[in-house]
């Protein structure tokens, strides 16, 4: 099972928290031994020690009431969140290794690392459009299929995904959510659907994927930032 590394509330809160236990203990302890400054310097400590109070009483109630019932439902999908993040991710690792593998003459490029931009553009200028890809790994597609219909099958997936990851957006952390509906929005997606209703990878403008270089780097980055999120942000328990 997996579960969020996360324990306690935003660093700004805990923070106030540490401030506001320190000046309760400074004023429990040391306040006698104090001088006072300023004439209203007794009246200015009491609003500091009622404030500092009140701030650790409101955090106690959010803790114990809000935030840990948060944290438990977050808990209790977390396991399935990890899954299909997971799933989107290393799909996009098979993308581009299933790209990598059916290119001629490939060149010398680790893709299991960072792959840069121009990296991906000669990878992407070698594939030739118009071929029937041969050796398809870890795909569940058929054989036979094209490049712009791998594409869209890679399309199709990744998006049902992450549909379903945000069927579940009251329950993700901004951040996740973020990463989600940028990686939702991309534009190598539209450029996708775009090429199916024109057939435009087969025509000669599109005799290979390098003038999709941009998108596709694009999404590969919001990927590994996906990627990262999930080895950052999850334990196995």
């Amino acid at each position: 099972m997996y579960i969020t590394k996360r324990v306690l509330p935003s660093k700004h809160l805990s923070f106030l928290l540490a401030l506001a236990i320190t000046l309760l203990l400074i004023i429990v302890f040391f306040s006698n031994y104090i001088p006072s400054i300023f004439y209203w310097g007794s009246d200015f400590e009491k609003l500091i020690y009622t404030i500092s109070l009140s701030f650790i009483t409101s955090y106690i109630f959010y803790y114990v009431v809000v935030y840990r019932k948060e944290l438990k439902d977050k808990e209790n999908i977390s396991t399935y969140v990890y899954t299909v993040l997971f799933r989107i991710t290393s799909r996009n690792n098979i993308l581009i290794d299933n790209i990598f593998d059916n290119i001629i003459d490939p060149p010398d490029i680790k893709v299991a690392g960072n792959i840069s931009y121009n990296e991906m553009k000669v990878i992407l200028s070698k594939v030739d459009t118009n071929s029937i890809i041969t050796d398809l790994k870890f795909e569940s597609v058929g054989e036979g299929i094209t490049w712009l219909e791998y594409l869209k099958f890679y399309s199709l997936n990744v998006q049902k995904d992450i549909n379903k990851l945000l069927n579940l957006l009251p329950y993700l952390d901004s951040e996740l959510a973020k990463l989600l509906i940028e990686l939702d929005d991309s534009a190598l997606f539209r450029l996708i659907d775009q090429l199916v209703v024109s057939d435009t990878l087969t025509s000669n403008s599109f005799s290979n994927l390098e003038p999709t270089t941009r998108f596709f780097h694009y999404h590969y980055e919001n990927c590994k930032t996906l990627s990262d999120y999930r080895e950052y942000n999850y334990i196995f328990k």
